[in-house]
């Protein structure tokens, strides 16, 4: 029994014990409650509002929504929370029409399934659906806040009553839909008691927060243990950690060769959206083409300037399609302005293979998977070189940090073809900078096939997303040693011919070997080697005629790094936060700036003030050089592309180089060998005060980091979002706090 409580197991027995209490007492306090109130009051909807027509039994369409109420009167006693009852049957259509697939939908005469408003609205319920619950209290109806149901997911469907505590003479329930709507409602219970709810996913998800805390604080005794690359071990930890990565890259693999279908869709009247862009190219390249294989309406081949806005507008509307969204328009063909390799190294080998498409969603996985690979192995490898005296708790620490601070888990929300050029160039990137890094042999010479496989992968950035490239400038700092050995050789004279060439044709030839046919390529499609397609897209804006206004760059450089969060109080707790302009610019809903979307990066204001530390380390240029990038991508990004959420991961992977240099530097000390050497490989000596309180400000943001990317994945308005696209999740983790 004592070996069950000791000193080492007290962490883990006190974060059980905060967590069940956590999990009874907070999460369900609303049962708790409910015990006290009043005894259960069911009336089956005693009074229904003019706006609601009935649609079956429990379903209902809103045809006046100033009229669209049920109520509940006799009721008599202080109210705190009523229980909807959504579970009724509805009319026999709209259950058919609920499990109406993509492939039963009607389709066009392209084959393309058609998403028609009137089809869908017409045909299918809503499961969630938004609604205000007023209370009459002497005599005046007091309003709650807006709410919502979901008659999928059992635990939304208490609402809590906050707008009075008196006597209620009765209840009304809002639907808050548009005209039009339908809707699932049976009956509703006042003063229902709720459930005691244990939730095994939230339970998981404090475990994992209370195991984050428990390894890596300072007393842990990974802060003991020295960074050995060469221990068996510590390699099978880093694969075990990398593991769920996997599994969860295998099983959307597997899903998808069972799930998928294409990810075409038509709206009559709109743009046709069609996400299997890489797919196509893939294909078009099979066939020896440059353009896409895809259908093109006659009228607008014919249209004298089909990329203006408001020719294309009125060609959609006027019911000709497809005319695909974001897709590339130039003499008559369709074509893709994203980089092609992808497309060549992932989508044709398997179309070629398999003849069928590679589902965008699969292709993710894998790449990302290995961007965590190697972003890891690059922070096992910086660790390794700068910060000899690095212990597992700094190196698992920094790898976390990195993947926070490249906006990973930005990209694997955004699992469509959008996230493809980020995530192949994060993976070139992290590949190419991880062999430049391990170029210098132990002899302190350079491996030149590491420099050329580095340069090359740095290189296909120009093919996967462009921005990116500016990373070949990190090679100057990485390098800067050699450079200056050659440039004193030269100077000397004591360099031979073939001792310079080497390492610049090393550096220049493989890079060459990617840039001449990517430039060939857009001559082959555009009639000229710079031209990547981007302003023929079929987008918000006519490029070929837009210029973006020079007024609104530094608002756009500002929204980058500084806009300021919006907080509400109903979950998710964050809201899109506001980015007007001066002029028209192209605007991404955000939640804010890279210092509030990514809170770990504030430690980038550390970097500037501990010259003396990594000066020593070579990493004080390495580290202004990393940031003198990422302001000349965030330049050009504010420039060409206005403000994006997603274009943020363009420059906060460099900005997370600067970070992680600072964080290391408090965290590295170098033992003397034969001290290492008694105590078998475990460091037993203080902690310095420098780095145990760097060790808790970097676990403080990493835990504020991950709960703004939790709750940014939830927030209403954001592209791809789950409010709309996957309800049901939405509201199974909204639940957890909805009734608080």
């Amino acid at each position: 029994m004592t070996r069950l409580f000791n000193r080492r197991t007290r962490p883990i027995w006190i974060a059980a014990l905060v967590i069940v209490l956590v999990e009874l007492f907070v999460f369900n306090l609303p049962h708790w409650r409910s015990l006290s109130s009043a005894e259960p009051l069911t009336n089956d909807a005693s009074t229904v509002g003019a706006g609601l027509a009935v649609r079956g039994s429990g379903a209902y369409e809103i045809t006046d929504p100033t009229q669209a109420y049920v109520q509940v009167d006799g009721v008599d006693t202080p109210v705190s929370y009523v229980h909807v009852d959504a579970e009724g049957s509805w009319d026999e259509m709209l259950q058919d029409a609920r499990q109406t697939t993509q492939d039963s939908r009607p389709k066009d005469s392209w084959g393309l399934a058609l998403l028609d408003d009137t089809y869908d609205n017409a045909n299918e319920t809503l499961s969630m659906t938004n609604v205000r619950m007023d209370v009459l209290v002497d005599g005046q109806w007091r309003a709650n806040r807006a709410d919502y149901y979901n008659a999928n997911i059992e635990e939304s469907n208490y609402l809590a009553n906050r707008a009075s505590d008196g006597n209620a003479q009765a209840v009304r329930l809002w639907f808050q839909e548009p005209a039009g709507s339908k809707i699932r409602f049976t009956s509703m219970t006042v003063n229902a008691r709720v459930p005691l709810n244990l939730s095994p996913i939230r339970l998981l998800a404090m475990a994992l927060v209370a195991a984050f805390l428990i390894v890596f604080r300072p007393s842990s005794a990974l802060w003991r243990i020295p960074l050995d690359t060469h221990s068996r071990g510590q390699r099978w930890a880093l694969a075990g950690l990398l593991a769920p990565a996997a599994i969860v890259a295998l099983s959307i693999t597997v899903g998808n060769v069972w799930f998928f279908s294409p990810g075409v869709y038509h709206h009559p009247g709109q743009f046709t959206y069609d996400f299997d862009q890489y797919a196509h190219l893939a294909d078009s390249i099979l066939k020896g083409q440059p353009w896409l294989d895809l259908p093109v309406p006659q009228e607008l081949a014919a249209a004298d300037n089909p990329l203006d806005i408001a020719t294309r507008n009125r060609l959609v509307q006027s019911g000709v399609h497809p005319v695909y969204w974001d897709y590339v328009f130039f003499n008559g063909h369709w074509y893709s302005y994203f980089g092609a390799i992808p497309a060549v190294l992932l989508y044709l080998p398997y179309q070629a293979i398999t003849g069928g498409m590679l589902p965008t969603a699969t292709a993710l996985a894998w790449m990302m998977f290995g961007a965590l690979v190697f972003g890891s192995l690059l922070v096992v490898r910086i660790i390794r070189r700068y910060f000899p005296g690095a212990s597992l708790g700094a190196t698992g620490l920094a790898i976390l940090v990195f993947t926070a601070g490249a906006n990973v888990p930005y990209l694997c929300y955004r699992s469509n073809f959008y996230a493809v050029p980020m995530t192949s160039s994060l993976l070139v990137t992290t590949l190419g900078l991880w062999l430049w890094l391990g170029a210098k042999r132990p002899d302190g010479r350079l491996s030149m096939v590491r420099v050329g496989f580095g340069a090359l992968c740095i290189a296909a950035n120009l093919g996967c997303r462009t921005m990116y490239v500016f990373a070949a400038l990190l090679a100057f700092p990485i390098f800067w040693q050699d450079i200056k050995d050659i440039i004193a050789g030269v100077r000397a004279r004591t360099m031979g011919v073939a001792e310079i060439v080497k390492p610049v044709a090393a550096m220049v030839l493989p890079a060459l070997a990617v840039a001449l046919p990517l430039l060939w390529y857009n001559h082959w499609r555009f009639g000229s080697f710079l031209d990547f397609g981007n302003d023929y897209q079929m987008t918000v804006i006519d490029l070929t005629h837009y210029k973006a206004p020079i007024g609104d760059l530094p608002l756009t450089l500002f929204y980058f790094l500084f806009l300021p969060p919006r907080f509400i109080d109903v979950f998710p707790f964050l809201a899109i936060s506001p980015s007007p302009y001066i002029n028209w610019q192209y605007m991404e809903p955000s939640i804010g700036g890279i210092f509030f979307a990514i809170p770990l990066l504030v430690l980038v204001v550390a970097f500037p003030f501990l010259r003396r530390r990594l000066h020593g380390r070579h990493l004080w240029g390495f580290g202004w050089t990393a940031l003198a990038c990422a302001a000349l991508v965030m330049l050009f990004d504010a420039q060409k592309a206005g403000f994006g959420w997603r274009y943020m991961t363009d420059f906060s992977w460099l900005i997370t180089l600067a970070v992680l240099f600072a964080m290391l530097a408090f965290m590295d000390f170098t033992p003397a060998a034969d001290d290492l050497l008694a105590a078998g490989g475990r460091i037993e000596r203080s902690m310095p005060l420098g780095q145990r309180r760097m060790i808790m400000i970097v676990i403080a943001l990493t835990v504020a980091t991950a709960a703004v990317t939790f709750l940014s994945y939830f927030v209403v308005g954001r592209q791809d979002s789950m409010y709309r696209l996957v309800a049901d999740l939405w509201t199974s983790f909204g639940s957890w706090f909805k009734a608080l």
